[in-house]
């Protein structure tokens, strides 16, 4: 994915539902493109998540009857309007977020307070996933 410094087209939109993203490092796929409006490194792991953010908005405006932008636009509208479908993006792009961690050596590696370096990712992204 192209990795560009910019808010995505709909940021007003995403910052009125989501008022954090104004202050915090947060991406956004749209299609091919990860937005990246603070201009900071995207983690590898984060590129992985919003890949498949950007493949199922491709996807939809393949199998849909809106093509290119405008079926990019209707996917971000239910997301920022429908947590149910909110959520059913958000549980595979975080699984490959988290397969993207799993693949890392010394994932076995224990961390203060954690098992090992994967338990601590695991409890990250499942707070991610729950909020």
């Amino acid at each position: 994915m192209k990795i560009v410094a910019a808010a995505p087209p709909n940021f007003d939109e995403i910052a009125a539902a989501f008022p954090v993203v104004r202050d915090k490092a947060v991406f956004f796929a749209w299609g091919g493109t990860i937005y990246n409006p603070k201009g900071v490194t995207v983690p590898p792991a984060i590129v992985a998540h919003e890949e498949v953010h950007g493949a199922r908005q491709l996807g939809a405006a393949q199998a849909g009857t809106a093509r290119g932008e405008d079926a990019i636009r209707q996917w971000w509208h239910r997301y920022i309007n429908e947590p149910s479908f909110r959520l059913l993006e958000e549980i595979p792009a975080h699984r490959a977020e988290l397969t993207w961690w799993r693949r890392q050596p010394d994932m076995q590696k224990a961390v203060p307070g954690f098992r090992s370096k994967l338990a601590f990712y695991e409890l990250a992204i499942a707070k991610k996933l729950a909020s």
